[in-house]
């Protein structure tokens, strides 16, 4: 490349046009999209910059850049903090001194892409993230930041990036979606799963049709009031700390922002609402965002979570639903598939014996974790078909 490379610090998503928008985040998923970033730029616990290499003409990519600023992120924000999630579990350090982290990439859905021009050759990419790179550490040298984390990269945004960071991919997580491409109706769904998941599904139908609930679709700013006390108690039961005020101003702005987007599934006993999905359509995807339902539902949750909104999604053209991490046996057995996730971690000379040891064993661990898991969900492949860059 001949032109000279030029990183701009932006404060905002609207520095950046909608037309150079479109040219690093086209054929992206939803959360990276300037819709899903200008919501999580009004995050008032987060300090966020954008990082923008241009040459003399074009816009050739875009870094988001997030560093905690507050006490009062989310519980699941937990997800996102390379002490809690690395340092802590493998004690390899101390987990102070991983906090606050800058956080590089995404911070929210598990599904962190590489926002460059996908018309770059294979130098000039390496070239801007390099030009990326190097002011993220300078940002970072600015601020007193000793760590920097690239949480839950593709495989593909892992296997190019860490040769330019000079950091070891580290397994992290595994997200799922439901492939839906070529399903023009729920039963071409249906069919495409084994003949005893089939019969199952088709008895939780039945079952929940039995019941006297129903289920019904909703704008989101509608909703706001039924759905903070649901995903409230949702998330106290698997031991998060979100209090409802937190949660129902967490939804009002994501009302504020992405209405139009959002796809809500209220599920109905009588006039009382027992539980609800949260869930966003994006071009030909849908991304399950939230989820809350009483206790004691359990038949409830498959036709709430998967089986109504997949029946949506394939009524309006989606080629699949992101169901994400977490309980992986109930997504896998409705015809998920499983997407690596990988981190990369960075920083100064305080936290890298931390890196040293983190990458000496944790990726043997995870795949050994994770290969008894997959084991015991009956999944016929396991780590070894998870590509590490």
């Amino acid at each position: 490349m001949t032109a000279t490379l030029a990183v701009h610090v932006l404060g905002a998503v609207d520095e950046i046009t909608g037309a150079d928008w479109l040219t690093v985040t086209r054929g992206r998923g939803f959360y990276s999209s300037s819709r899903w970033l200008r919501f999580i730029e009004d995050d008032p616990w987060h300090d966020v910059w954008y990082l923008a290499v241009r040459d003399d003409e074009r816009l050739l990519g875009v870094l988001p850049v997030y560093l905690p600023t507050g006490p009062q992120q989310a519980a699941v924000d937990t997800f996102y903090d390379p002490g809690a999630v690395f340092v802590e579990p493998s004690g390899a350090g101390d987990p102070a001194r991983w906090r606050p982290a800058l956080v590089a990439g995404g911070r929210a859905g598990y599904e962190t892409e590489l926002l460059l021009r996908p018309d770059l050759d294979a130098g000039t990419r390496r070239e801007v993230l390099a030009a990326l790179v190097a002011r993220l550490r300078k940002l970072a040298k600015v601020w007193g930041v000793d760590a920097t984390a690239f949480m839950y990269l593709t495989p593909d945004a892992a296997r190019e990036l860490a040769p330019v960071l000079g950091a070891q991919p580290l397994l992290t997580t595994a997200s799922s979606a439901v492939p839906l491409a070529g399903c023009t109706t729920f039963d071409d769904y249906l069919n495409r799963l084994g003949g005893h998941r089939r019969r199952r599904v088709r008895h939780e139908i039945v079952d929940f049709d039995r019941s006297g609930l129903t289920i019904r679709e909703a704008r989101l700013s509608d909703s706001v009031g039924l759905l903070a006390p649901l995903l409230t108690e949702h998330h106290g039961r698997y031991g998060l700390t979100d209090s409802h005020e937190m949660l129902a101003a967490h939804l009002g702005k994501h009302a504020e922002h992405l209405d139009d987007l959002a796809r809500v599934l209220l599920c109905q006993d009588g006039d009382r609402t027992v539980g609800a999905l949260l869930a966003y359509e994006w071009e030909d995807g849908w991304y399950a965002r939230a989820v809350g339902l009483a206790d004691g539902l359990r038949g409830a949750y498959f036709n709430l979570v998967y089986y109504a909104p997949i029946r949506m999604a394939v009524e309006r053209g989606a080629g699949r639903y992101v169901v994400g991490p977490s309980t992986i046996g109930a997504k896998v057995k409705r015809g998920a598939v499983l997407e690596p996730r990988f981190s990369l971690l960075d920083g100064t000379d305080r936290v890298v014996a931390d890196i040293g040891r983190l990458s000496a064993g944790w990726n043997e661990q995870q795949r050994k974790e994770w290969d008894e898991r997959l084991r015991q969900i009956g999944h016929e492949a396991g780590t070894e078909t998870w590509p590490v860059a």
